[in-house]
C-alpha cells in the first residue's frame, strides 16, 4: 500500500510521515503540485493526502488532472480554510480534514481509505 503525502509544511509532513509510519504502508512525500504531478504519473498510488495550497497554489488543478487518469483514487484534503466541506465537494474528493487535525482521527480516516482500496482491488 502507497500513501502519498504532498505538504509544503516541513514540520506537519514529518508528523504525518511519523503516524503513518506506524503503519504498514510506503509513504512518498512531496510538497508541490510538480512533484506530485510526476510521482502519482510513476507510482502506483493507494492514497494521496494533500494540503489544498502548495506553495501558495491552490490545489485544485492537479487534484482534477489526477482524478481525470485515476478516478477511483481516495484523496483526503487538507487544509485550514474555514470552506473546506465546500472545497470538498467542488473537488469531489473522498475527505477532508480540517488542520490542525485530530492525530487519531487522521489515523482513522487513512486506514479506512486503505482498506476499502485494498477491497476494491480484490
Amino acid at each position: 500500500m502507497t500513501v502519498v503525502v504532498c505538504e509544503d509544511d516541513k514540520n506537519l509532513l514529518q508528523l504525518i510521515e511519523l503516524i503513518l509510519s506506524e503503519l504498514d504502508v510506503r509513504i512518498i512525500k512531496c510538497s508541490d503540485d510538480i512533484s506530485l504531478r510526476n510521482i502519482v504519473k510513476n507510482n502506483n498510488v493507494d492514497l494521496l493526502v494533500i494540503d489544498y495550497w502548495l506553495k501558495k497554489v491552490k490545489a485544485d488543478d492537479v487534484i482534477q488532472e489526477i482524478q481525470s487518469t485515476l478516478p477511483n483514487l481516495p484523496i483526503i484534503l487538507m487544509s485550514a480554510i474555514t470552506n473546506l466541506s465546500e472545497v470538498k465537494e467542488k473537488l469531489k474528493v473522498t475527505d477532508y480534514l480540517k488542520k490542525p487535525f485530530d492525530i487519531d482521527i487522521f489515523k482513522t480516516k487513512v486506514t479506512t481509505y486503505l482498506y476499502d482500496t485494498q477491497n476494491s482491488n480484490n
